[in-house]
């Protein structure tokens, strides 16, 4: 019962941190809160011995992916890739362009495409980052609500980042959990990624059709971004060719994905590095690109993983998978996560959802949820908690109950398309 209680009170506290005071700031620096409440709960579940020590270490230098510090591995690698992307003005570059060529619905369909492509070959954190403050001074130029193009890029965003398995934190753990390599991954997430993609735009047309109209007689808006091109093509290469290793490596037994991902972002890293030392140039973009890197996932998703052990060690992970049907299974694990991961959040309830998935299609069901899930509160998933935070610094604040009726609006629909087509691509499993 000691382990439960913890458990509870510590999702309890990190809902409220993220809802009443998501950061703190430490004279200049802003600290997130959201990995404080679990860490602390980790810790005293340690102390109290819920979880003996030695099982502990033995979980974090088990063989195989589904260990943690392999999986933040992989997710920082990819991201320090997408991250000097971004420090090249890539997506500033590409969104500008596309504000320039095409105003009204026009400019939507280009958005939504452009960030749909994004998100699949880079990070959806990264894009959201981008794009969001982007939005907000485009809808603030023509004088039109950026709601609607803010929902769009977020739906965007989390639906298409669950078509690889590199493509959102909860993939590669869940991933891991199965055993699955980037190729078989793939193979079974491409109807849902492609279902839940057609079923959500359509959705957010439907939704907006009306203020999609506002400002379409005003001229496009034309901005110049500075682009440092060879920083461009070095970045891109690497993404592209680590990309490729992935599938790759999936048809070589003992290669690792974490391993491959984190060799590009070294090789990467030392180029860009030895390239701003031969021209005489300040490293800021070395640096730059490992400040931003979202560290306070590390201690959150061990935090989890420790909480999580605990439970597993008194036995409260396979009473709770014995309460659930295995008839349907995949529209009974897709809603239960899906509802779990607006509880818990997408990251916590991946590392539950590992352990009470008894089979593969379910724990496929809560990939697609964990991804879709982030779409209907803004306690989702932590893109969600970012999102909104970036658009009240920039004066359009999106409330909680708005935020649920649009992301009800888009993301039930899109889930029962995505968890019908796993049905039918269950069979690659």
């Amino acid at each position: 019962m000691g382990v439960v209680i913890i458990s509870v009170c510590t999702v309890a506290l990190f809902i409220a941190a993220v809802l009443f005071k998501p950061e703190i700031k430490i004279g200049k620096v802003s600290v997130d809160t959201f990995f404080i409440p679990p860490l602390l709960g980790a810790v005293l579940l340690l102390s109290l011995g819920y979880l003996p020590f030695g099982n502990f270490l033995s979980a974090l230098g088990a063989k195989g992916e589904m260990n943690p510090l392999k999986i933040l591995v992989l997710f920082f690698s990819m991201t320090v890739l997408s991250l000097y992307l971004d420090e090249a003005g890539f997506f500033r570059y590409l969104a500008a362009r596309t504000a320039a060529s095409s105003s009204g619905i026009g400019f939507f369909l280009r958005v939504y495409a452009l960030v749909s492509l994004l998100t699949v070959f880079t990070s959806n954190d990264i894009v959201i980052l981008t794009f969001t403050p982007f939005l907000c001074a485009y809808a603030k130029r023509r004088g039109v609500s950026p709601f609607p193009y803010l929902m769009m890029e977020f739906t965007a965003a989390n639906s298409w980042s669950m078509l690889f398995i590199v493509g959102n934190p909860t993939n590669i753990y869940l991933g891991a959990s199965l055993g699955v390599n980037f190729f078989e991954y793939l193979r079974v997430m491409v109807l849902p990624t492609f279902a839940a993609g057609v079923v959500s735009f359509l959705a957010l047309l439907l939704l907006f059709r009306n203020r999609l109209k506002e400002g379409e007689e005003l001229p496009p808006v034309g901005e110049k971004v500075a682009l440092d091109k060879p920083l461009v093509y070095l970045s891109l290469s690497a993404l592209v060719l680590c990309v490729l290793s992935l599938v790759v490596c999936s048809f070589i037994p003992k290669a690792e994905m974490w391993a491959i991902a984190l060799g590009f972002a070294v090789a990467l890293s030392l180029i860009v590095a030895i390239k701003r030392l031969v021209r005489g140039e300040k490293a800021k973009f070395l640096f730059g690109a490992y400040k931003r890197l979202p560290y306070a996932i590390a201690p959150f998703l061990i935090s989890m993983f420790v909480i999580v052990l605990s439970l597993k060690e008194a036995g409260v992970t396979e009473r709770v998978s014995a309460l659930i049907p295995l008839r349907g299974e995949i529209f009974s694990y897709g809603a239960l996560s899906y509802a779990a991961a607006n509880f818990l959040n997408n990251i916590p309830m991946s590392v539950l959802f590992a352990e009470i998935s008894p089979t593969p299609e379910s724990a496929f069901a809560a990939i697609v949820s964990s991804n879709l899930g982030a779409l209907l509160t803004p306690v989702g998933a932590l893109a969600g908690i970012m999102f909104t935070k970036i658009t009240a610094s920039y004066g359009e604040k999106i409330s909680a109950g708005r935020f649920l009726l649009s992301g009800a609006a888009v993301s039930i629909p899109a889930l029962a398309a995505a968890l019908g087509a796993l049905c039918f691509s269950a069979r690659f499993i």
